[in-house]
């Protein structure tokens, strides 16, 4: 009974990872900055890098997931 439930434990976990890994991939590949969108259409060069660097989104992917 305690394998069991061991068992279904390990794969929801499985599970949730997986599915977070692909939410977040697709979402990376959507067009358009988050930054970009956060500031509006008057925001400067300096201002989108500015608020990228503090998001952490000029970072790699695989950092930005974790």
């Amino acid at each position: 009974m305690l394998r069991m439930i061991a068992r279904r434990v390990l794969l929801a976990a499985v599970l949730v990872f997986i599915v977070s890994a692909l939410t977040f991939i697709l979402l990376s590949l959507a067009p358009g900055d988050p930054a970009a969108t956060l500031l509006g259409a008057y925001a400067t060069p300096a201002q989108v890098a500015t608020v990228r660097a503090q998001l952490g989104l000029n970072l790699p992917l695989w950092d930005q997931y974790w």
